[in-house]
């Protein structure tokens, strides 16, 4: 065995061609968005952009789920080691309690939301997405 060689196996080799395909398809991903956002027709750039709102919005809602759930967890055990109460109970009492938080976190938005879209259309505006792509 020399300094510096690589020894090849076919699982390594499967394991690079995989990452590197990978990659050439993220790449050849966001060109494709790129040329859809920036396109000719103002129709595809509104319907482009709304498509990658949504995408957004979705990866952002999962994160922020995984990130309460977390946080969720580390509540109940804490309660169960300090309080040393029934798991079930904590449980139920910690989920109930973000699921009200949540529920009333949602509608307090709609609420400000709504609000605002009425005094819009009140004042004559737009109920447009907001990003300038609508058509005159």
């Amino acid at each position: 065995h020399g300094h510096g060689q690589v020894h090849h196996t076919p699982l390594g080799i499967a394991a690079n061609v995989s990452v590197a395909l990978a990659m050439l398809g993220g790449v050849a991903f966001v060109m494709g968005i790129f040329y859809l956002v920036n396109h000719h027709d103002s129709d595809m750039q509104l319907y482009s952009w709304e498509v990658v709102s949504c995408t957004i919005s979705i990866f952002v809602a999962i994160l922020h789920f995984h990130g309460l759930l977390g946080v969720s967890h580390m509540v109940i055990h804490y309660m169960e080691g300090t309080f040393e109460l029934d798991p079930g109970l904590v449980h139920t009492v910690v989920h109930t309690t973000q699921a009200i938080i949540l529920f009333t976190a949602m509608h307090c938005t709609m609420y400000v939301f709504s609000s605002w879209a009425a005094e819009g259309a009140a004042m004559g505006g737009s109920h447009g997405s907001g990003h300038g792509l609508e058509k005159a």
